[in-house]
């Protein structure tokens, strides 16, 4: 199991979160990305990879 340093973790995302709209033009496309993703597929399917949503 990978063991992460929560204090190097609360570093960098506080870091993310007080930068995220200065960088975000240029990470929009993995939110969209991410969003399509989440929307079209059931991860819980029994047949994951024939569920896609047309």
């Amino acid at each position: 199991m990978i063991q992460i340093n929560k204090e190097k973790f609360n570093t960098i995302f506080q870091s993310y979160k007080e930068n995220f709209i200065k960088y975000f033009p240029y990470e929009k496309y993995k939110w969209i990305a991410v969003k399509q993703f989440q929307s079209k597929w059931n991860l819980e399917a029994t047949n994951f990879t024939e569920y896609k949503d047309t």
